[in-house]
């Protein structure tokens, strides 16, 4: 049994479980804090990204902005291009702005076929679809022939030209029409959409014209007109902010800012937070709990505001989750549990040993192991920053590999012009102007420059200025007029039936030829900065009036270029320079050529295609990645060189209509726009929208989340951070019992074998420590053992169980019966037979009367030869001794004559027994030296009584079972007794009869 513990195993108890409990609460608070400060930085992180929507919002508030991303969300409807399709995308826009626009829609390949007109007379209707079907056609390289139909719109939009050679299947254009001022949208809506039309594949074909492709299915055509009164009109705005269409993007929701709580369902305290906000400041975020709003008043709507609302993921703080509680409580009650068990009911804790030491594993891992878990939660709930952190990073990485791409593609540009302006050929005499020209011609075609299509060239003017001119000389990139005749009728495709020759109208002057009074007054300027112009013959007041030229020049030049440009021109030879000249932009390379005396005598100005040369790059990028054949836009561009048509690489308003807005804004705020979008089918969508540095282009790059997300690599690590714990508990306990317990088990078998009799079992010996040396021990045990069990055979029961009651030494006096059995005839039959004959008789006989006594709860006190004496004892729940006896002695004279059968089947001898019961004290004890021969006897006058009564058995006649008459007076009723006289003739002894 256990025993209660000593008195100070219950306060040692009381105090483990104070420092494990300190231990669990301090921990607890400092979770609690690290998470109050992780709580708080998420909920900063959520502010910063609704405010980072702000400039969409502010793209929004703009009348012209809102309406372009509306129309260019409204044309995804169209795609089906079914009559369905067709009253959906009118009733969206009808419904938006109003009646009073102008529509035209058209379906069908070929010239399409009307479907809808919405205020267009006849005229404008011929004017338009031959507008859009050049669009069309110029897919297949009719862009030769659209004078014709640029020389109609222009006339329609108050000559504003809206059709480019290089050109979107949706431009929207800010034109006159009818003399109202508005909005004009021509669009083709293709299925599947075309990412990259043909001419933006014709610019990257080298100067030459490219072959037929296949023209795409068009699904709808679409003509409309919106005027500004009408996209400008505040009911209007509204419905486009509210309309479906934006919401693809970004949904939003507007009212009057009085009447907040009518048409924005927000939780009481955000609404109020909103509107101290909003009694203050224009626009701003708040984030409250789960959910954050971000707000913008727009200057032209006084007393409205927008409103976007997000719904965020629950912040989940482990410390105050009713789990972690519960969890605390747990552990405290079983700490509390366990010393109180160990204490003060230790036999509780009787339970296996895998099971204690597992339960002392967790315990002591329990601290560091919620740490751990903690840790490992935190950073799960980290890792979705994490991925933003890197998409973020990705998005600027393609957009500095998309600026180092451009800048290599100067380089190249740069290292052709000075290539040209670098030959010895210069320090000669001029060659002939048709010889230069077709020396820029081979520098351009050789580098690959030629935009197909456009015109110009990366090497658009050349300006040669010597002493032996008297006027600069300007070249253009374009081809000669024979090679211009040559590439007008390589591939040239059958002219479109309803296309006509157009009038002979004057020739537009180009760009170059506009700026060319001004560049050669810089050209003069510079010549003569350089001293590179004739001595002057005009006499004092002539070279006055050319000083005064020359200074009015200058002073306008710097007007019009800027003064720190002209000087960083006529300072920096052989460099690379931005040059700005009646609002268009460009790249200036001014090279002087001097002679052996280093004396200025030719003067080069090379102004390069900056647009051209961005935008082939931009080009062939898109090309090279396929950006254009992805499910989803990566990166789209956008020149800001084109105010009114701007060209974006690549068209995606059917997937994404908000790539233009951000593009449109990054262009208006000049800086780093970083914006969280939802997605209508679930997501998120990161864009990062900039200017390129050093460039004409906006760019936005675009992910995806989920799906763009990169697989995490310490993802495998995080979730065996969390499985940590356990896995520790799990490889100690395997490690307890491979090394520690499986050797107690086996120790635990073994012991189980010897006791059950078999005492041959041996524990190998595998190590020399502790265990082993216990096993060594168990064997020696188990030897020891071996040897005392055969010679515990040796003694009587009676005698093992007085050594084991420590009663061996001092004598027992008890009543009892004895029973005595004698072999008759013993010594005859000993000399008759064998000895090896005679001691297998023995034993069987031995063996067979043992059972039969030990089966009526006797015990064999000792072999005398080949008889035998049987104590029989009182016994608790079994019959009296003497019934026993007398029971036992009937069983052997029945279990002989079975024995005799036996044996005379086999013609072995028989034998014959006789047995005596007497009942009376009993002497016990434990007899001889102290230190030598000791023997165990059971003796007194009973067992003499006894012996008397199986020498009387030889005058019997029946059954040869002889008891005293003390025996006999006990037996009770229901047997028979037959009285033997004695020698004064009253009966001494009974025979037990069979009856």
């Amino acid at each position: 049994m256990f025993e209660r513990p000593s008195g100070p195993a219950a306060p040692l108890g009381l105090l483990l479980v104070v420092v494990v409990g300190a231990a669990l609460a301090w921990q607890a608070v400092l979770l609690d804090r690290l998470e109050g400060d992780q709580a708080a930085a998420i909920r900063t992180g959520r502010q910063d990204e609704l405010r980072n929507l702000l400039p969409l919002l502010r793209r929004r508030a703009d009348p012209t902005g809102l309406a372009e991303e509306f129309l260019h969300s409204c044309l995804g409807y169209l795609k089906p291009g079914t009559p369905a399709a067709f009253r959906r995308f009118e009733r969206m826009v009808r419904g938006t702005y109003g009646q009073d626009l102008l529509l035209g829609l058209w379906d069908g390949p070929g010239e399409g076929r009307m479907v809808a007109n919405l205020g267009f007379t006849s005229h404008e209707t011929w004017v338009l679809i031959r507008a859009l079907n050049h669009q069309y056609f110029k897919e297949n390289n009719y862009w030769r022939y659209s004078e014709e139909a640029t020389a109609h719109l222009a006339s329609l939009t108050a000559g504003i030209s809206v059709l480019r050679p290089v050109h979107n299947l949706a431009t929207l254009l800010e034109v006159r029409f009818r003399g109202r001022p508005g909005l004009l949208l021509l669009a083709l809506v293709t299925d599947p959409a075309r990412r990259m039309n043909q001419s933006l594949a014709n610019a990257l074909t080298n100067g030459q014209a490219a072959p037929p492709a296949p023209l795409p299915v068009v699904k709808a055509r679409v003509a409309m007109f919106l005027p500004r009164e009408q996209y400008q009109s505040r009911r209007n705005m509204v419905r486009a902010w509210r309309s479906h269409a934006l919401a693809r993007t970004l949904p939003l929701a507007a009212g009057p800012v009085g009447r907040l709580e009518e048409w924005l369902p927000l939780a009481p305290g955000l609404r109020s937070r909103l509107k101290r906000h909003l009694a203050v400041r224009l626009q701003g975020a708040e984030v409250l709990g789960e959910t954050g709003v971000v707000f913008l008043q727009p200057d032209g709507l006084p007393g409205w505001v927008m409103v976007h609302r997000r719904e965020f993921p629950p912040v989940l703080r482990l410390a105050r989750s009713p789990g972690a509680a519960g969890l605390w409580v747990l552990v405290a009650a079983g700490l509390l549990a366990l010393v109180g068990v160990r204490c003060f009911r230790p036999d509780w804790w009787a339970f296996g040993i895998t099971w204690k030491f597992l339960f002392l594993v967790l315990v002591i891992g329990l601290v560091p192991g919620l740490g751990l878990a903690w840790v490992s939660w935190a950073r799960s709930g980290l890792e979705a920053d994490f991925r933003e952190t890197g998409q973020f990073r990705a998005c600027e990485g393609q957009l500095e590999s998309l600026e180092q791409s451009v800048f290599q593609k100067v380089q190249e540009s740069l290292a052709v012009a000075k290539q040209f302006v670098r030959r010895k050929i210069w320090l000669g005499p001029l060659p002939p102007r048709a010889a230069i020209a077709s020396m820029v011609w081979e520098a351009n075609s050789r580098n690959g420059t030629v935009l197909q299509g456009s015109g110009t060239f990366e090497i658009a003017t050349l300006y040669i200025m010597g002493k032996e001119l008297a006027a600069p000389l300007m070249f253009n990139g374009a081809p000669p007029q024979e090679v211009a005749n040559l590439l007008r009728q390589a591939h040239l495709p059958p002219r479109p039936g309803f296309m006509r020759r157009p009038p002979v109208r004057p020739p537009k002057a180009s760009a170059a030829e506009r700026t060319a009074p001004f560049i050669n007054g810089l050209i003069r300027f510079l010549a003569r900065s350089y001293q590179m112009e004739a001595a002057s013959t005009a006499g004092p007041t002539g070279v006055a009036k050319e000083d005064l030229q020359g200074g009015v020049v200058f002073d306008l030049l710097s007007v019009l270029a800027g003064k720190s440009q002209l000087l960083r021109i006529g300072i920096q030879p052989d460099r690379i320079l931005p040059f700005r000249l009646l609002y268009e932009v460009t790249w200036a390379l001014m090279h002087i050529v001097r002679d052996q005396q280093r004396r200025a005598i030719r003067l080069f100005l090379v102004i390069l295609g900056r647009e051209q040369i961005q935008t082939r790059t931009f080009l062939q990028l898109v090309y090279e990645r396929g950006l254009h054949r992805k499910d989803f836009p990566e990166c789209l561009l956008m020149s800001v060189l084109m105010q009114r048509a701007a060209l974006v690489i690549p068209e995606w308003w059917d997937v994404f209509p908000g790539g233009i807005a951000l593009l449109r804004q990054a262009m208006n705020e000049q800086g780093v726009q970083r914006m969280v979008l939802p997605r209508p089918e679930g997501g998120r969508v990161l864009a990062m929208a900039r200017p390129l540095r050093g460039m004409d282009h906006v760019a936005v790059s675009l992910r995806r989340q989920p799906e763009d997300d990169p697989p995490d690599p310490a993802a495998f690590a995080s979730r065996l951070a969390r499985a940590y714990p356990f896995l520790v508990a799990v490889l100690a306990v395997l490690f307890f019992q491979r090394f520690f317990l499986r050797p107690v088990r086996e120790l635990q078998r073994g012991v189980e074998t010897i006791t059950g009799g078999d005492f041959e079992v041996r524990l190998p010996v595998v190590t020399d420590d502790e265990i082993g040396q216990l096993c060594q021990s168990f064997n020696r045990m188990a030897e020891g053992v071996k040897e005392k069990e055969f010679l515990r055979r040796f003694l009587s029961d009676l005698a093992m169980e007085a050594v084991d009651d420590g009663q061996a030494t001092r004598a027992t006096r008890l009543s009892g019966t004895v029973l005595m059995s004698d072999i008759r005839k013993f010594t005859t039959i000993s000399e008759e037979h064998g000895p090896e004959e005679v001691v297998e008789m023995l034993n069987a006989y031995l063996t067979l009367m043992e059972e039969v006594i030990e089966r009526n709860g006797g015990t064999i006190e000792k072999f005398i030869g080949d008889a035998i004496m049987a104590v029989f004892l009182p016994l608790h729940g079994r019959d009296s001794p003497e019934r026993r006896a007398a029971r036992t002695g009937l069983e052997m004279m029945r279990a002989l004559g079975r024995f005799n059968r036996d044996r005379h089947k086999r013609g072995k001898f028989t034998i014959a027994i006789g047995v005596g019961i007497a009942t009376g004290e009993l002497l016990m004890g434990m007899l001889g030296r102290h230190d030598g021969r000791r023997d165990f006897t059971v003796t007194g006058p009973t067992v003499n009584r006894a012996a008397a009564m199986e020498k009387v058995t030889k005058q019997t006649h029946h059954t040869k079972l002889v008891v005293c008459p003390v025996t006999a007076a006990n037996l009770g009723v229901g047997w028979a007794v037959v009285p033997l006289a004695g020698p004064a003739e009253s009966p001494t002894a009974f025979e037990i009869g069979l009856g």
